[in-house]
C-alpha cells in the first residue's frame, strides 16, 4: 500500500513539474558568410501559464562583443521573419541595455495557457572575431538573467564548405562559470553543441568555435580622418559663432533699437481712454486671469453685476464663495469696451446666479475664451506691428547650417572640437531666443503707448504716503480709488492701491453696508480671481495608467541574449 501511495504522490510531482512554464528546448543554427555576415534561425518550444510568458516570447541579442580580446564594434540585428507554431506572428525591437530584444506578440492579444512553438531568422553583420591566427565565432546562446528554465539547449554552427574547424568551446553555468556540462560534435564544416542537462533559472550557455586566419574576408578598415573630417566640427561652429554675431549685431543696430518716447510722468487716469484689460493686455502681450477679473469688478463698480460674498457651511468646516449676479441695470449699447461687452453678454446667458464654487463650469469657460478673444482682436495687429520677425530667418539658417555641418564631422573630431560644437550649440540657442526678443521693432506710438501704460502703472504701485506728497495728483475719494483699482487688479497692483484706502471705507462699521461691493476690501482680486479661474478651468488630475511592465531580460555565461515572456 505505502508503495502505492508513494509511485502516486511521484505521478503528481511529476505532471506537476511538467506543467511548469519552461522553454521545452532551444536549438539554433548559425551560418557564417564569407563577408563576415552571420543568418541565425532559431527554434524555441515553450509551455505558457501567464506567469512570465503572457503575450508572447522576448529574445534579447547581445550587441557588446564578448571578451577583453574583442576588438569588434557593437553588434545590430535585421529580423528577417517570426512565427508562432508555423503562423506569421507579430514583433517589435527594442534597444535595452546594450541589447537588441525582441518582443514577440501583440500587447493586446493574452494567450491561452499550452505549448507554443516560436521560430525566428535573423541576420547580423561583423559578428566574426579576428583574433591573431584565428576567426573565431563567440555566441551566448542562453542569457543568465532570463526568467525560465531551458531543459534542452543546442546550437549548430556552420562555416563555408571545406572550412577546417578549430578550438571548439562550450560553457554552462553561472554568470562568469567555466563549467562545460555540453556535448560538441564536429562535422564538415559545422560543429553541434548541446546541453548534457537542463539550465536552470540564471544560468546560461555560451559557445565558441573557430576557423583559421584569413577563412573569413576581414572588412577592409576605414581610411583615417582627413584634415577637413578633424577639423570641420570646430570650424563650423566658430564660423557659424561668429557670423551669428554679426548679423546679429548688425541687423539689430539698423532694424531692432527702439525709437525713444518721451517720458510722461505718472499718469492719474488711463491713456487714451483704455479699458483695465486692453491697459494690461497692451503692457503684457498676452490675455491672463488678471485682465478678467478686472473685467467682471468694472462690470460691478458701473452697477450692471453684483458680486456677493456667501458663507457655505461644510461637514467639517465652512467657506466664502463669490456669486456673480447680473442686475436690472443694462448697458446703453456701444458703452462697454468691447471684451466687458462679451463678457457680460455671456454671463447673462447664463442665466441666474453664478456660483464660483470651484465645480468646472462649461459655459464659464467659454465666457473667458471669448474675452480673451476680443482682447487679442482689438490689439493684436497693433502689437505685431513691425515685430521684424522675418528678420530672424536667416539667424535660424545660420543655426541649422553649423549644426549640420558640425553634426556631420563630429564622429572625427577629437575631444576639443566636441567640446566647442556643444558650446556653439547651447550659445546659438540662448543667442536665436535672445535676437527675437530683442529684434522687436515698436512704432513710436506703441513705444509712447507703453510710456503711458508704465506712468499708470508706477502711480499705481505708490503707498498712500506717498500718493499725499503728489501736488497734482486727483483727490483721493471713493469715486477715484473705483475708477482705478480695475486697473490696479489688470497690473496686479491692487495690494498697492487698495491696502491702505480700502481699510478707511471698509471698517468694521461699515462691513455689513459693503458687504455686496467686496471690492472695496483688501485682496478682493486675487480672491475673485482664484475663485473664478478654479470654476471656469478644469482641475489638472494626477496622472495615472501607464504601460505594461516586460519581463524577461538579457546576460549570459561571459555576456550574452536571454529569452524570457511578456
Amino acid at each position: 500500500m505505502r508503495y502505492y501511495f508513494s509511485l502516486l504522490i511521484g505521478l503528481l510531482f511529476f505532471q506537476l513539474n511538467a506543467q511548469q512554464e519552461a522553454i521545452r528546448s532551444f536549438s539554433a543554427e548559425l551560418t557564417v558568410q564569407t563577408d563576415g555576415s552571420v543568418l541565425v534561425d532559431e527554434t524555441i518550444t515553450v509551455y505558457a501559464d501567464g506567469k512570465e510568458i503572457k503575450r508572447g516570447i522576448t529574445r534579447a541579442l547581445h550587441r557588446r562583443p564578448i571578451g577583453e580580446d574583442a576588438a569588434t564594434n557593437r553588434f545590430d540585428y535585421e529580423v528577417l521573419s517570426v512565427t508562432r507554431d508555423g503562423s506569421d506572428e507579430s514583433y517589435h525591437t527594442k534597444s535595452e541595455n546594450g541589447y537588441r530584444v525582441i518582443y514577440v506578440g501583440k500587447k493586446d492579444v493574452i494567450l491561452d495557457p499550452g505549448t507554443y512553438t516560436y521560430t525566428v531568422r535573423y541576420r547580423s553583420d561583423h559578428q566574426v572575431y579576428f583574433l591573431e591566427g584565428i576567426d573565431e565565432i563567440r555566441w551566448p546562446l542562453i542569457g543568465t538573467d532570463g526568467r525560465l528554465p531551458v531543459e534542452e539547449a543546442s546550437m549548430t554552427i556552420n562555416f563555408p564548405s571545406g572550412t577546417e574547424l578549430i578550438n571548439s568551446s562550450c560553457y554552462t553555468g553561472g554568470d562568469g562559470s567555466r563549467e562545460s556540462d555540453c556535448t560538441v560534435s564536429r562535422g564538415l564544416s559545422s560543429v553541434e553543441f548541446r546541453s548534457d542537462r537542463s539550465l536552470a533559472v540564471g544560468e546560461g550557455m555560451l559557445v565558441s568555435t573557430g576557423a583559421p586566419k584569413g577563412t573569413i574576408m576581414r572588412p577592409v578598415p576605414p581610411p583615417p580622418p582627413s584634415p577637413l573630417q578633424q577639423k570641420g566640427s570646430l570650424w563650423a561652429s566658430i564660423f557659424g559663432l561668429f557670423l551669428s554675431l554679426y548679423y546679429g549685431y548688425t541687423t539689430w543696430k539698423k532694424y531692432g533699437v527702439d525709437p525713444v518716447a518721451e517720458d510722461p510722468g505718472l499718469q492719474f487716469a488711463p491713456p487714451e481712454g483704455l479699458s483695465p484689460a486692453s491697459v494690461a493686455y497692451l503692457h503684457s502681450g498676452y490675455p491672463g486671469q488678471a485682465q478678467l477679473t478686472a473685467s467682471i469688478t468694472a462690470l460691478a463698480i458701473a452697477g450692471y453685476l453684483d458680486i456677493v460674498e456667501e458663507e457655505r457651511s461644510g461637514f467639517f468646516s465652512s467657506k466664502e464663495i463669490f456669486i456673480l449676479r447680473p442686475t436690472d441695470l443694462v448697458p446703453q449699447p456701444g458703452s462697454l469696451p468691447p471684451e466687458q461687452q462679451v463678457l457680460y453678454d455671456q454671463l447673462l446667458d447664463i442665466g441666474g446666479d453664478i456660483e464660483l464654487n470651484g465645480e468646472y463650469n462649461e459655459e464659464l469657460n467659454a465666457a473667458t475664451t471669448s474675452h480673451n478673444e476680443s482682447l487679442s482682436d482689438q490689439h493684436g495687429a497693433f502689437l505685431k506691428e513691425k515685430s521684424n520677425g522675418k528678420k530672424i530667418l536667416p539667424l535660424l539658417g545660420i543655426f541649422i547650417a553649423t549644426a549640420v555641418l558640425g553634426g556631420l564631422f563630429l564622429p572625427y573630431s577629437p575631444k576639443l572640437g566636441v567640446v566647442v560644437f556643444v558650446i556653439t550649440m547651447f550659445l546659438l540657442t540662448i543667442g536665436t531666443g535672445l535676437f527675437a526678443w530683442l529684434i522687436r521693432l515698436p512704432t513710436l506710438e506703441k513705444v509712447t503707448l507703453r510710456a503711458k501704460i508704465k506712468g499708470l502703472n508706477n502711480y499705481l504701485r505708490l503707498s498712500e504716503k506717498k500718493r499725499k506728497q503728489l501736488y497734482n495728483a486727483p483727490e483721493m475719494n471713493q469715486e477715484h480709488f473705483e475708477a482705478l483699482l480695475p486697473y490696479a487688479i489688470a497690473l496686479g497692483r491692487e495690494n498697492n492701491w487698495a491696502a491702505d484706502l480700502s481699510a478707511d471705507w471698509a471698517d468694521s462699521s461699515q462691513r455689513e453696508t459693503n458687504r455686496n461691493m467686496p471690492w472695496l476690501f483688501a485682496g478682493f482680486g486675487t480672491s475673485m480671481g482664484t475663485a473664478y479661474s478654479g470654476t471656469a478651468h478644469h482641475a489638472a488630475s494626477a496622472g495615472g495608467g501607464g504601460g505594461s511592465s516586460f519581463s524577461g531580460g538579457a546576460g549570459s555565461v561571459g555576456g550574452g541574449g536571454g529569452t524570457g515572456g511578456w
